[in-house]
């Protein structure tokens, strides 16, 4: 599930979706969170595809541990 920490506050339409965290996902969510879950309290865009790519690179990193 997408909202899975149980201690966090995530908004409701976050907290209803009904997805998992992958690679394509979290990209699609880094370009713009609207598309993914609309109406999150969580807007925000990393436009550049590098950066995006670095970021994921290191949320793979710290999940390998």
């Amino acid at each position: 599930m997408a909202a899975s920490v149980k201690s966090f506050q995530y908004s409701a339409p976050l907290k209803n979706a009904k997805f998992t965290w992958d690679e394509a996902t979290l990209d699609k969510w880094l370009t713009d969170t609207e598309s993914v879950v609309p109406d999150n309290d969580m807007t925000f865009r990393v436009p550049k595809a590098e950066e995006r790519a670095a970021i994921i690179a290191y949320l793979k990193s710290l999940s390998a541990r």
